[in-house]
């Protein structure tokens, strides 16, 4: 009786989940499609030597070429270079940014984090295009602003030394609406009761920034340093059309460099391996940033 009454309850509840599934059925097709199976399938690649009519299994000699190759070790160092522009500019920005905002009217806040997601929900494409233009030698802001001072205009995008502090801006000015709102959020939500009892035990403001709100509102910090560093370890549309790779293979980032192989030279299996190495690259300095912002912790 228990079994035939189990049974037509779970006959009702067919309809919902099938509901249920045709509802997720795209999303993880999607998942498995263009995610899971491209994964896979580059970990195979990247140990065997691909052309357009055939595939040879080569074992790990993609991987000793690319350890041998000088152009490798610059696309790292210029990765982890426009890293050290970005991540400290977007995670201590999102901190100034927040702090300043939060005493202000919530109409101030709303239109502060508007202001700052335009350029986020704005074509990639387009903006570099425009940052471009505007910081040619040749023509653009910059080199009008330079005409009217009497000045040299500034080779922002053939000078190594400001090329990449300038792809480094550009890419902040991308990400930095998301932490904002994060951070901004974390520290609306956090108990103002800490904050009172810290003032009545004779805080200052540096204080309770230091003690206070800053350990109150660190496991989002270590979200945004964690998703910042992976975002920007993959940087490319930006050196891409900014700068082509130059000047002298200064912006050519890990993942420039793996299209390069892959779209440019054809060479699959090369790509293959690049990859891997950048997703190790990545695994390596979120599992350090995970412990670097868990030290101290209290659970």
């Amino acid at each position: 009786m228990k079994q035939a009454a189990q049974l037509k309850r779970d006959r009702k509840k067919l309809p919902e989940m099938l509901f249920i599934i045709a509802f997720l059925a795209p999303w993880m097709a999607d998942i498995l499609v263009f995610k899971i199976y491209p994964f896979f399938y580059g970990i195979y690649i990247s140990f065997c030597k691909v052309t357009y009519k055939s595939m040879k299994f080569i074992g790990l000699k993609n991987y000793i070429d690319t350890f041998e190759r000088s152009l490798f070790w610059d696309s790292l160092l210029a990765t982890f270079k426009i890293c050290l522009v970005t991540i400290p500019l977007i995670v201590l920005g999102s901190l100034l940014i927040s702090f300043t905002i939060h005493h202000c009217s919530k109409r101030f806040k709303n239109m502060t984090k508007v202001a700052l997601y335009l350029p986020a929900v704005t074509s990639e494409i387009v903006l570099a295009i425009v940052w471009k233009n505007m910081f040619s030698s040749s023509f653009g802001l910059s080199a009008s602003m330079c005409n009217i001072l009497g000045i040299k205009p500034i080779e922002w995008l053939t000078n190594a030394s400001l090329t990449v502090p300038l792809v480094g801006v550009l890419v902040t000015t991308l990400c930095i609406a998301q932490p904002v709102i994060l951070v901004s959020t974390a520290i609306d939500n956090m108990n103002e009761s800490l904050l009172e009892a810290s003032a009545l035990d004779g805080a200052n403001k540096l204080q309770q920034l230091w003690h206070v709100t800053l350990p109150a509102i660190r496991p989002t910090i270590a979200f945004v340093m964690i998703t910042t560093t992976i975002g920007n370890l993959q940087v490319f549309y930006i050196p891409f059309l900014l700068t082509g790779g130059g000047p002298e293979n200064a912006t050519v980032t890990m993942l420039y460099l793996v299209y390069k192989n892959a779209f440019e030279y054809g060479n699959y299996g090369l790509a293959g391996a690049q990859g891997m190495i950048l997703f190790v690259v990545i695994g390596i300095m979120v599992c350090l940033q995970y412990r670097f912002t868990r030290a101290g912790s209290v659970d």
